[in-house]
């Protein structure tokens, strides 16, 4: 569903009693859906009058997790790669200091979409003395019903939910309230399961189409586990044939005359 939103959210700060450095989290989307792209910009705050002097011990200088309404980790940046353990300086001057913005896809890190409802982004300057942590609500809506979809302008962007079913030469996305053509098939090796698809509408042949931008399987939509290999049985051992047993010749008799 196409909702321009200015910010999301405005400036958050938390702030050490004692540390000078603190850090603010800018996030930045078009709209709330599902496998839509977020904008992360951090910036470190120097409350001092000197420049302020950060130690990193590897190339990182800053983390970024995104956390369940549990608490429980999901995504998380750090895990993304491995950070060369080179000890680097950072001067801070007093005022503001843009660290980074980072672009994470809205994506678990087994490439399924997240479920519907409120997450917590946690971001963190990894300097070995001050560490300044920052968090933020991140929501994400439900994808919108195909009925409702179909119902909007032509070009306007969707994110719809639903089953794959193939119908001859094309695939339809199937929820419960109707079905909706895409514009080319998911490259999938399992199409069994629900999936998440973002797109724009177009026609075809007078045809509604939803021409794919972003798909993803669904939360629930787990990959299909492994199928052991069967173990083989043992190899078969066979006792060797029996061997003609073998007895000292018999003395052959002496002649008597």
């Amino acid at each position: 569903m196409k909702v321009r939103l200015a910010l999301l959210p405005l400036f958050i700060a938390l702030i050490g009693a004692t540390s000078p450095l603190s850090m603010y989290v800018e996030v930045k989307r078009a709209t709330l859906d599902l496998l839509e792209p977020v904008n992360i910009t951090l910036t470190v705050h120097n409350a001092s009058k000197r420049a302020i002097n950060a130690v990193f011990s590897t190339t990182d200088t800053y983390d970024i997790r995104v956390s369940s309404p549990t608490g429980a980790d999901l995504w998380d940046w750090a895990a993304t790669h491995t950070a060369p353990p080179v000890e680097r300086h950072v001067l801070f001057p007093p005022g503001n200091t843009t660290l980074v913005t980072q672009v994470w896809d809205g994506l678990l890190p087994d490439r399924r979409s997240l479920a519907p409802g409120m997450y917590t982004l946690h971001a963190t300057l990894a300097d070995e003395n001050y560490r300044p942590t920052v968090s933020t609500s991140l929501p994400f809506s439900p994808p919108v019903p195909i009925s409702y979809a179909k119902t909007q302008a032509l070009d306007a962007s969707v994110t719809v939910g639903g089953t794959l079913a193939p119908s001859g030469t094309v695939v339809e996305v199937v929820d419960s309230s109707g079905t909706i053509t895409l514009d080319h098939r998911i490259a999938t090796n399992n199409a069994a399961g629900r999936f998440v698809v973002r797109g724009y509408l177009t026609k075809l042949n007078g045809n509604l189409i939803l021409t794919i931008d972003r798909w993803a399987r669904a939360f629930d939509n787990l990959p299909p586990s492994a199928t052991p290999e069967p173990m083989r049985p043992p190899p078969r051992t066979f006792a060797p044939p029996p061997q003609p047993s073998t007895f000292p010749p018999h003395p052959r008799p002496t002649p008597t005359h």
